[in-house]
C-alpha cells in the first residue's frame, strides 16, 4: 500500500494474516490461536462473513480424512472457489490441480491473470489479485494468507 509520510509517497508492505492447518490437523487461527480438530469432513477455512462488492466472494476449503484412531485425521484436498472458479488440489497429485473437475497442469493462469497458480517447491502456491494466498504441500499442510484487513472480516475454521 502507499501512503504520503512526511509529505513524500512511500509504499510499505500491507499487513498480512496467516493460518496454519496440518499435521493430525492441528490448527494456527489468523489470531495465533491454536486447535487440534479431527474431524473427518469437508471444513470452510476462509470466506468472507458477508458479501462485500468491492471484493469478489471466494472460500477456501478442506476436506479431512480420519486415519483409523478417531482422534488422527489428515488433510486430503484443498479446495478455492473464487471468480467463478473451483481450484482444487488433491492428496499426492503432484504439479496437477483440478480446475473445475478438470486435470491441468501447473502453471495455470485463470480469469484473465487475476487467478495464478504454480509450483513452487514442492507445493501448490495459488495467488489472487486481492491478495489471497494459499500453499498445499499435496500432503498435509496448507497455508493461508489474507490481507489483514480481509481477514479480520473471514469467517471459517481460520478466524477467532
Amino acid at each position: 500500500a502507499c501512503e504520503v509520510a512526511d509529505g513524500r509517497a512511500a509504499c510499505v508492505p500491507a499487513a498480512v494474516s496467516t493460518c496454519r492447518a496440518g499435521g493430525n490437523v492441528h490448527y494456527r487461527t489468523f489470531g495465533g490461536k491454536n486447535f487440534v480438530f479431527a474431524g473427518g469432513c469437508t471444513y470452510t477455512l476462509a470466506k468472507p462473513c458477508r458479501p462485500d462488492p468491492a471484493l469478489p466472494a471466494f472460500a477456501v476449503e478442506a476436506t479431512n480424512e480420519r486415519r483409523g484412531d478417531p482422534e488422527v485425521a489428515a488433510i486430503v484436498s484443498v479446495a478455492v472457489r473464487v471468480y467463478g472458479v473451483t481450484v482444487e488440489a488433491v492428496k499426492a497429485e503432484t504439479g496437477i490441480v483440478r480446475v473445475n473437475n478438470r486435470r491441468s497442469h501447473l502453471p495455470v493462469s485463470l480469469a484473465n491473470g487475476k487467478l495464478r497458480l504454480l509450483q513452487k517447491g514442492g507445493a501448490l502456491l495459488l495467488t489472487a489479485d486481492f491478495g489471497l494466498k494459499v500453499s498445499y504441500d499435496w500432503d498435509d499442510r496448507v497455508v493461508l494468507k489474507l490481507p489483514a484487513a480481509l481477514a479480520s472480516q473471514a469467517c471459517g475454521a481460520c478466524s477467532e
